[in-house]
């Protein structure tokens, strides 16, 4: 073996993964703790509250590694991580319900994983809305140039419409949960939950096409005025611009198709299901809550 070669010589990315998985691991023990069972009635009597954190682990994991790779913002990970744990923190002693401190901080653990992937989530998520609403070149494209508006509609479409798939299906999960400890109109939360998803959807496009459609808007303006004095010239004695008022057209085509969003059938459809997704438990919202 060469020197400074080592089995459990790990590249930064895999560090990171494998504390994420250790995080996951570290609270299902905690759970398994707190339950004071062996593990074989631990795994038989709580097949929901370990699921539900599983399942909620392989969410924050695909998101953070597959589906938002790139998204990336420590400040707002630390801050979402602080502001989710402070307030569980505070929830939790402000009644306590346990009286030995091991069973506290077992809690504690517990809230503090939750915290740390409820930072991931809000990291990937407001780096993409901060890039459809606010970053002078959003996703790396400079929008006074068509061209990189037309990358720039694209890639903005692709990923909000992803992130809100993902928030479709971390929703489900969030009312499966609550339907394991609480009972609750099924019917009512979903369709709630739609029009929230549907107003979390369409406003940043919104305003992403609006920031599209300024960038344009002095292009169009020049052209425009340009068509307005060649129009007036066609109609003179030596106006032969013909072929000049065909490229400038065309061009301030160009020019407004680049301001709008590449809205295709897989879009809408991709959107619509999940919507549907989202609706199908109020078909079953009477079922009694799973013991």
């Amino acid at each position: 073996m060469k020197e400074g070669v080592f089995i459990f010589s790990f590249s930064p990315g895999k560090k990171e993964r494998l504390a994420l998985c250790l995080l996951g691991l570290l609270q299902i023990w905690a759970l398994w703790a707190r339950s004071c069972l062996n593990p074989l009635l631990f795994l038989s009597h709580f097949p929901w509250d370990y699921g539900l954190r599983f399942l909620f682990f392989l969410l924050v994991y695909g998101g953070r590694y597959y589906f938002f790779p790139a998204c990336r913002n420590p400040k707002v990970l630390v801050a979402g991580f602080g502001t989710v744990f402070a307030g569980r923190a505070v929830l939790f002693w402000a009644r306590p319900t346990v009286d030995q401190w091991h069973l506290a901080g077992l809690f504690m653990i517990d809230f503090l994983v939750a915290a740390v992937f409820s930072g991931i989530i809000l990291e990937f998520a407001v780096r993409i809305l901060y890039e459809l609403l606010f970053k002078p070149h959003p996703f790396g494209y400079d929008l006074s140039s068509p061209g990189q508006r037309f990358y720039a509609a694209e890639r903005g479409l692709a990923a909000h419409l992803k992130l809100t798939v993902y928030f479709i299906f971390l929703i489900l999960l969030g009312l499966f949960a609550l339907n394991v400890y609480y009972i609750f109109d099924w019917s009512f939360y979903c369709r709630s939950a739609a029009l929230l998803i549907l107003i979390f959807f369409f406003l940043p496009l919104l305003r992403f096409q609006a920031r599209l459609r300024k960038a344009a808007e002095t292009g169009c303006r020049e052209v425009t005025g340009k068509l307005d004095t060649l129009y007036t010239l066609a109609f003179s004695p030596t106006g032969d611009i013909a072929q000049e008022i065909v490229v400038l057209t065309h061009y301030r085509r160009f020019l407004l198709a680049s301001s709008l969003l590449p809205w295709r059938w897989e879009h809408l459809l991709i959107f619509a299901g999940s919507l549907l997704l989202l609706l199908l438990p109020t078909a079953f919202w009477g079922l009694p809550v799973p013991g």
